[in-house]
């Protein structure tokens, strides 16, 4: 990426995909609805699981691989639709000028430990949101 700025975006957008920061929220559909042959009752609770979407083979070549070359054409990280996530922008800006600048700044950044999920990070809520407690990195200039 440091010598491609390019791929800084695409590696934003694989990172996403990969691993995206929500993986599962209840939805009910206000009308029957029909996906790949099933039908969904109207007023029904189902669970949307973006995780697996984003790792959907009929959407995704080799969709377990990370790679930040990948032609995306799109994912669900940020949900779809009027559920569309409002920060997406936000999120996407603020970690393209971190990457960046982390580019610029330091000639490598190493693990320096586990990276530790929060335990639940998002409690009381319907659906499963991950995020990460602790990420021990070391920066060499």
């Amino acid at each position: 990426m440091r010598a491609e700025r390019e791929l800084v975006p695409k590696a934003i957008e694989e990172m996403l995909r990969f691993r995206s920061p929500t993986q599962a929220l209840g939805r009910r559909p206000l009308a029957d609805v029909e996906l790949h042959g099933i039908t969904i009752p109207a007023n029904s609770w189902v669970t949307v699981v973006y995780g697996s979407a984003n790792r959907d083979e009929r959407e995704f070549d080799d969709p377990d691989t990370f790679d930040i070359g990948r032609e995306l054409r799109r994912h669900v990280a940020f949900s779809v639709g009027i559920h569309y996530c409002p920060g997406a922008p936000v999120s996407r800006a603020e970690t393209r000028l971190l990457l960046e600048e982390l580019l610029d700044r330091y000639r490598a950044v190493q693990r320096a430990g586990p990276s530790l999920p929060n335990a639940n990070p998002m409690p009381g809520r319907v659906g499963k949101i991950i995020g990460w407690g602790e990420v021990p990195v070391r920066f060499i200039r």
